[in-house]
């Protein structure tokens, strides 16, 4: 199943909360109480601690949903390989019969305390003995999606390898069907370092290794910790799986790096705040589904008392963060297949100013493919240019910029032609997609005949640029080699190709969303 067919909230901000840690606080009056907080927080996702004896009341899981809320439900229980799969098939279908999706059985079992017996030898493939029933059992329930438990970060068994060996228990059992409806259940907990600690995954820090982060670099453990996860799910799974959050946030208190201050209540709203525009506004990749802050409340004799957001009687015990969530702007998620009407872009003088995407597109075009060219292959490096620079504005490459106008992102000109110009309109906001997600679409002079594996290039395997065979007809490589080469392209115009068919050629497996125009008679075409 692609992630955009995966179930969200109607109006989805992908803003959630973990509801209290236990399974006990579900009384009407309770739920009464919280439900306009939620709300005013624009709340769409909650994490709700559920046993296997007994469902969450009914009219918990109604109301949440009436309010356009999705339920996660965690399943707390032992390790036990005996567990009734038939007893589990009727709390699931219960939940799914309320209008429940996403379920997930046990909680970070690549730590010690949760065993009472712990062989770390074996450990992901002992767990999976237990997991993999349960997701089967799940996997065969209309409308729900089953979710691989998640992890401690980092943990007594490292979660990165964790991952990794759970994942090749699936394939090795022959169990890879469970991929067409499964998600990933992930805490990316961003303790007091910056949110984008760690972006870009293993690919752009090689220096990190398990349990060790040498000075000057980063590792998984953070906000982006689903890109590092993403890798391992792309390397097993061949495509990216829906990620579904079961805490994450900061905690007042924590200082996990020393180079970084502390989290008190200030710097723990402005991050809140930053976790929750970053969900609305789509910048990340459209597989991440929600955030889900820890925790909303819990009783004063808890643990956990000094992380919660409010009191179990309703009052703030985190004013500013609650009246940041209340008074941020909310809008629904975008689709990531969107391509944004303006992006900002740092010209040569060091200025960034702001442009038109469509009119941005034209003085890319004119100047990295030129005029005079196959007006299909002109159509598909206006495609890939408004591609690139719109995956840029949810990634900018130059912090405030999106983009800049040399060779170091897209070549640009306000000077026009008509034909370059043509290939715009003609393609006006169509983009490549890729499992959902606007992706960078990268491009070249011309190749040696066979394009690259962009991890043969830059060590990240991006599963839609991959190797093929070009026409382009020369004996040597100009430029990088990963994705459209544009003599290819040209040459397979010539040969009659439209732009969608040069398109999907050279970046693999993706969909073009957007209307474009048809090619006119090859008698036609300059």
């Amino acid at each position: 199943m692609e992630i955009a067919r995966y179930p969200r909230p109607p109006r989805d901000t992908g803003v959630g909360f973990h509801w209290f840690p236990d399974e006990q606080h579900y009384g009407k009056s309770v739920l009464d109480a919280f439900l306009p907080e939620l709300i005013a927080m624009g709340t769409s996702w909650l994490v709700l601690p559920s046993t296997l004896d007994r469902p969450i009341p009914e009219y918990s899981i109604k109301s949440l949903l009436g309010a356009n809320i999705e339920p996660v439900i965690k399943i707390n229980t032992t390790y036990d390989c005996c567990l009734d799969q038939q007893h589990l098939r009727r709390l699931c279908e219960t939940y799914g019969h309320w209008g429940v999706h996403y379920i997930f059985i046990f909680d970070q079992p690549n730590l010690m305390r949760e065993w009472k017996q712990w062989n770390a030898l074996d450990l992901p493939d002992c767990f999976m003995d237990y997991l993999l029933p349960c997701l089967e059992t799940m996997f065969a329930i209309n409308d729900v999606v089953p979710v691989l438990t998640p992890l401690a970060p980092e943990g007594n068994y490292h979660d990165l390898e964790f991952l990794r060996r759970c994942l090749d228990v699936v394939n090795s059992k022959g169990k890879d069907y469970l991929y067409d409806k499964l998600a990933i259940g992930i805490h990316n907990y961003a303790a007091n370092k910056p949110l984008t600690w760690g972006k870009g995954g293993q690919a752009d820090w090689p220096c990190a290794q398990p349990y060790r982060c040498p000075p000057g670099c980063e590792n998984h453990c953070g906000f982006y910790m689903f890109e590092w996860y993403d890798e391992i799910v792309r390397e097993r799974a061949g495509h990216s799986l829906p990620f579904i959050c079961a805490g994450n946030g900061v905690l007042v208190g924590c200082r996990e790096h020393d180079y970084y201050p502390s989290i008190d209540e200030t710097l723990h709203a402005r991050r809140s705040l930053e976790m929750g525009q970053m969900l609305m506004r789509s910048q990340v990749p459209a597989y991440i589904f929600n955030n889900a802050f820890w925790v909303l409340s819990a009783e004063d004799r808890s643990d956990f008392a000094k992380h919660r957001w409010y009191t179990p009687d309703g009052k703030p015990a985190l004013p500013q963060s609650i009246a940041m969530l209340k008074g941020m702007p909310k809008q629904t998620r975008r689709p990531a297949t969107t391509a944004p009407k303006s992006l900002r872009v740092l010209i040569t003088d060091n200025k960034i100013v702001t442009m038109d995407m469509e009119e941005y597109s034209k003085g890319v075009v004119r100047q990295e493919m030129g005029p005079g060219k196959r007006l299909e292959a002109l159509k598909a490096q206006a495609i890939a240019a408004r591609s690139y620079a719109a995956a840029a504005v949810r990634r900018p490459r130059h912090g405030d910029a999106a983009v800049c106008t040399t060779t170091h992102c897209q070549v640009w000109s306000p000077r026009r032609y008509e034909d370059t110009n043509r290939a715009v309109d003609e393609t006006t906001g169509a983009v490549v997609t890729y499992d959902g997600d606007i992706v960078s679409t990268y491009y070249f002079g011309h190749c040696d005949g066979q394009t690259r594996n962009s991890e043969d290039v830059w060590r990240r395997a991006l599963p839609y640029c991959r190797s093929v065979p070009c026409i382009c007809g020369y004996k040597t490589m100009y430029g990088h080699g990963i994705g459209m080469c544009q003599r290819g392209a040209m040459a397979m115009a010539e040969q009659g190709a439209t732009c969608e068919e040069i398109i999907k050629y050279y970046y693999t497996g993706v969909t073009i969303v957007g209307n474009v125009a048809p090619p006119l008679p090859n008698k036609l075409q300059t």
